[in-house]
Parts: structure tokens; sequence; C-alpha cells
């Protein structure tokens, strides 16, 4: 199982727009992609459109078109597209419930340290998930070949600002940190909120 991440820019005064077209899209969506979430971002980078699917095996030899392609009447509104493949580290973790806030993390290793990263990463999992639920954990399998996402989800900002607070108390995350964070050149968070559409709430 491999996933896509699709991410759409628009004009802030067409973003309504932007994510009613793949509202409609993925109600009537019959391929392979099965689409696992979709958010607008609202803190970081603002008026994107991010959507996570799954693809099996098969379906990576087929690329579907993308919203700009199927909707030329938003071709005014959409400003750049962004898509990713990318390879689960970890299971993926759909959240039970509704009304969350997600954090997606991009981290950029050096060149040459990815795997002794990930390593120490995926080792420490167990400590940091503790204190918040991770939803996924990927590496790029072609364009930033150095680069790691990973999702969270908290039950609101305030969630995540205490869960941020006692993992930096955690004294396994200390020990992680120490070599782990070594090992990085780039921290990215985008706080993503899920559309009507999605089906992580």
């Amino acid at each position: 199982m491999l996933f896509e991440l699709r991410t759409i820019a628009g004009l802030p005064s067409a973003m309504g727009r932007v994510v009613a077209a793949a509202a409609g899209d993925a109600s009537s969506e019959h391929g392979s992609h099965k689409l696992e979430g979709a958010w607008t971002t609202e803190i970081g980078t603002l008026g994107r459109l991010v959507e996570l699917r799954s693809l099996p095996g098969a379906a990576v030899s087929t690329i579907e078109p993308g919203l700009a392609e199927r909707h030329t009447e938003l071709h005014d509104a959409i400003t750049g597209t962004d898509n990713a493949l990318l390879s689960p580290l970890l299971p993926l973790q759909p959240p039970s419930g509704a009304s969350h806030v997600y954090e997606l993390r991009r981290y950029r290793v050096r060149p040459g340290h990815i795997d002794e990263w990930l390593r120490h990463f995926v080792a420490v999992m167990p400590a940091r998930e503790r204190h918040s639920a991770r939803v996924g954990l990927w590496r790029y399998l072609c364009g930033p070949t150095d680069d790691v996402l990973h999702l969270w989800v908290y039950d609101g900002l305030d969630h995540r600002a205490a869960a941020r607070a006692k993992v930096m108390q955690d004294p396994d995350w200390q020990s992680f940190l120490k070599v782990g964070s070594t090992l990085l050149t780039e921290m990215h968070s985008t706080i993503l909120l899920p559309t009507a559409y999605s089906p992580m709430k």
C-alpha cells in the first residue's frame, strides 16, 4: 500500500469553490485511489486543500487527473498543485470521532542520514504516542527523498499545546532529541482542519 498526498493551492477568495469541486469529485469517486482525509490549511501556508489517498499496489501506475484537469471552470481559482507519492513507515491510524485538529509535519534529514534518523524516530514512537495520537508516518518515494511526513491528531489547539509540553518533558523523547535533532536540517508544521467531505473528521 502506498499513499498520495495532493496539495491544491488556490486564491483565498476562491478556496470555497475549490473545496466544493473536490467534495463533488470525492462523492462520485469509484477508482482505486481511496480518499483517507481532506483538510484545509489553517496555520502555516494558507489557501491550501490537502488530500490523502491510499493506493493499492496496482493503482500506482494509474495517474488520476487532478482537480484543475477535471474542472476547467477552476482555472482562475487554482494557483498550483503538488502531488507526492509516499511509502508508509507505520500503519495508518485514522482517529474515531469528529471535530479534530490535525498537524502535518515535514522534516528534512541531512543527506545520507535518513535511514539512521528513521530508526531512532520509529523506536521512540511508543513514547511519543503516550502524549498524542499519530495518524501516519511516511517517506517520499520520489521528489524530496530526504523528507519525512508525519500526521498527528488533536482535540484542539489547546490539546496540541498541552501534549507538546508533556512530550518535551518525557525522558525517552529527550534522549531521542539528543541524536535525532542533530540529523535534521528543516522542520515544517501545518495545522489542518477537516473538510465536510473528509473521512477523517
